[in-house]
């Protein structure tokens, strides 16, 4: 696990310096998008060969993506919950 330094922006325009752990930048992305203060990331840079990633990127597109994809989840839990209780009675 790598540890990186990051450059985002919250939604109040405020621009912050951010550490966070993970295998790869695809990771620091998802770690991003999880945070719901965080609107926009700027730089990364990866602490062990100061590898840095010129993102300069909002996060909304993905956090929207994110959003459709957890309610499509949870539909289909829901649904499937019922589909075993059915299976049970039969």
């Amino acid at each position: 696990m790598n540890e990186y330094i990051l450059k985002v922006k919250d939604y109040e325009g405020e621009v912050l310096e951010l550490k966070t752990f993970a295998n790869n930048i695809m990771e620091v992305i998802d770690n991003m998008v999880a945070l719901h203060t965080i609107e926009a990331i700027e730089t990364v840079t990866r602490v062990s060969d100061k590898y840095l990633w010129n993102i300069d990127r909002s996060l909304t597109p993905l956090k929207e993506i994110k959003k459709e994809m957890d309610n499509a989840g949870l539909t289909i839990t829901f649904f499937e919950g019922d589909e075993n209780e059915t299976n049970n009675n039969h």
